[in-house]
């Protein structure tokens, strides 16, 4: 990883962490369980790659120099991003899905804790991000996250994800149901992250379309590598498996410099977010 994309990364995750420690309750709060186990989940680690997207696009849009009160929005819609995210892996984690006894070498909520808290954790940090969110004063990004998370986005791209399908399906079928889970279980996440960082930042049209296209091809990228990385594993159907390893990371390849041309009209404001879909393509973990 270039050594300023890794120092961008720590600082924005510090800042980040710390706005997750403030916009969730302390675990002393009663019921304690819930926010324990809500901080649990959210605090763990994690890339934080969504809210430093929405951190990124802001700055890429309005400068390093971020008035505090945007900055303040900024973390506000980055810290409701996280929650999103951490709550899609509670519930992604339970018997009744992919059954995961661990996550990110910890515990998963539902063995530190057991299945009716996990599920009620899932659905309190979807409660609690919408609340945060409304702290930024723009319904804009209540509407874009709850289009991103929602049946049009994570939920349906998850809902298809575990419906029973036949990999004796015509090849057809397969890339069409393959695209559609890829764009919407993952990349809708970070597609939106993009464009909140860009809408509370005062973008105009043109900026959200060019964050909005960059956003869509580095998450589809995101999770073809995370396929890549994932080969051999029983996960269902995947882009390796489709297409193989070769063509996957030629199409990973493709994604990228699309996601990089999506970016010419911001100059070199941009390097940042540059580094980043570069890094997405060549990542081990």
């Amino acid at each position: 990883m270039d050594g300023g994309l890794k120092s961008y990364l720590e600082n924005r995750r510090t800042v980040i962490n710390k706005a997750l420690d403030r916009c969730l309750y302390k675990s002393t709060k009663y019921p304690q369980v819930i926010h324990e186990a809500m901080r649990y989940v959210v605090l763990s680690g994690g890339k934080r790659l969504r809210p430093v997207l929405v951190l990124a696009a802001g700055e890429n849009v309005a400068g390093v120099r971020i008035p505090a009160g945007m900055r303040d929005s900024l973390l506000m819609a980055a810290a409701a991003m996280e929650m999103i995210h951490a709550s899609s892996l509670v519930h992604d984690d339970l018997p009744v899905m992919d059954d995961d006894d661990y996550r990110r070498g910890a515990l998963s909520c539902h063995k530190k804790y057991n299945e009716a808290i996990a599920v009620i954790a899932g659905d309190a940090l979807i409660m609690r991000a919408f609340e945060i969110a409304a702290g930024t004063g723009d319904c804009r990004v209540i509407k874009e996250i709850a289009d991103a998370a929602g049946t049009r986005g994570m939920i349906g791209g998850q809902v298809v994800d575990i419906e029973p399908f036949s990999r004796k399906s015509k090849r057809k079928e397969i890339i069409k149901r393959l695209d559609y889970v890829h764009s919407c279980k993952t990349a809708a996440l970070i597609r939106v992250s993009l464009r909140l960082g860009a809408i509370i930042a005062g973008a105009k049209d043109n900026q959200i379309r060019a964050m909005d296209r960059y956003g869509k091809a580095i998450g589809l990228a995101f999770q073809i590598t995370d396929d890549i990385l994932d080969n051999g594993a029983d996960r269902g159907i995947n882009y390796p498996g489709v297409y193989g390893l070769e063509a996957s990371r030629k199409k990973t390849k493709k994604l990228i410099n699309e996601a990089l041309k999506s970016l010419e009209m911001f100059g070199k404001r941009a390097d940042i977010l540059r580094e980043l879909a570069k890094y997405i393509e060549k990542r081990q973990s």
